[in-house]
């Protein structure tokens, strides 16, 4: 799904048609960031470091190694109006 191209076409649609197509893609494009740190967790974790922070490798390793790790990012995505942490795709 090209949601880029829906974007920019999503002005074409009358009142408030454009506006919740927008909304929609918006989510689209969280969940998918999620599904995407799901696929790459240690990745994940590298990219959410703070500035001056360095990744424990056996940390992650454990972290990736646990359901618990990957349920926490899907309970996340499937809050209402949260953020994911971190920007995946």
């Amino acid at each position: 799904m090209d949601t880029k191209k829906m974007r920019k076409c999503s002005h074409l649609l009358p009142d408030p048609g454009g506006e919740v197509v927008r909304e929609c893609l918006d989510e689209i494009e969280r969940l998918r960031s999620a599904l995407a740190d799901i696929i790459n967790p240690i990745g994940a974790m590298q990219r959410d470091l703070e500035d001056g922070y360095r990744l424990d490798g056996a940390m992650a390793v454990a972290m990736a190694n646990d359901p618990e790790h990957y349920k926490r990012i899907a309970r996340a995505a499937l809050t209402p109006n949260a953020k994911v942490k971190g920007g995946g795709a």
